[in-house]
């Protein structure tokens, strides 16, 4: 059974109360009143902070993954473009063998582009730009800006699964407590007594078909990472490396455009 945060401070609430008011005739050693109202404190304000990790998660997410694109794109261009004007240079084609910009993850993406780059500045012509705006000087510039939001979007990461880590064991506790005071408020209070009929109509468990609790939002590339990708031209800039399952090979950008023009000669 899926218990949600909500409704363990919803019945650490309630316990709260009953105790409160059986004061006069029994007093649970293990916990004050003023010890579940400091647990609840804490368990409401690190929900605060849990959902606050999130939005910047989000929103580092949404960053990175927008310059990891526009990466992406720039790469499959440049190699591309690179492999066509040096198609009857055997050289410079062996220079460029083994790379690709397929980006089978945001990590994968990264390296890509820095093979790119690498080979970029090893060709005949290193001040060639494939076009105006994809300069080397810009492509670098683009790079590097990438990987510090990728770099920044790994620590939300982790601050958020802190968060939630945190969370989940100040849940867990309070839950054990609800559930210890209840077995021994029972054991004082036969059911038939008023405080017995009170202690049992405490919630102990979620009514049927409640939802369970919020969960923390998923990074697209932890599970399956994006939805089937649309049906591109070969040669349109892509954003494949999201939408592709995790592990899968397929043949990328660059290879499209290389079967188009060896198809062409």
């Amino acid at each position: 059974m899926s218990i949600s945060t909500g409704f363990i401070v919803g019945r650490a609430q309630a316990t709260k109360a009953v105790q409160e008011r059986l004061a006069g005739a029994w007093v649970w050693e293990d916990k004050t009143v003023a010890d579940w109202q400091n647990d609840l404190t804490a368990l409401q304000a690190k929900e605060a902070q849990l959902e606050g990790a999130d939005m910047d998660l989000n929103r580092a997410r949404a960053s990175a993954d927008a310059a990891l694109d526009e990466l992406h794109g720039l790469t499959a261009q440049g190699l591309g473009m690179a492999r066509a004007k040096y198609r009857n240079d055997p050289e410079t084609l062996g220079l460029l063998k083994g790379l690709d910009a397929e980006g089978d993850g945001r990590r994968d993406v990264l390296d890509d582009a820095l093979a790119w780059e690498v080979a970029w500045q090893r060709l005949p012509d290193a001040d060639w730009s494939p076009t105006p705006t994809n300069t080397r000087a810009a492509f670098t510039a683009l790079r590097q800006a990438a990987a510090a939001k990728a770099e920044s979007l790994e620590a939300h990461q982790a601050d958020a699964r802190k968060a939630r880590r945190e969370q989940s064991e100040l849940a867990g506790h309070l839950w054990e407590d609800c559930v210890a005071w209840y077995r021994s408020a029972c054991l004082v209070f036969p059911e038939p007594t008023p405080e017995g009929q009170m202690i049992r109509g405490l919630p102990t468990e979620p009514r049927s078909g409640a939802a369970a609790g919020p969960k923390g939002p998923e990074d697209p590339q932890a599970r399956r990472p994006f939805s089937a990708p649309r049906s591109p031209g070969p040669c349109a800039r892509s954003t494949a490396w999201r939408r592709r399952p995790q592990g899968a090979r397929l043949r990328g950008l660059v290879g499209s455009c290389d079967s188009m023009i060896m198809e062409r000669r």
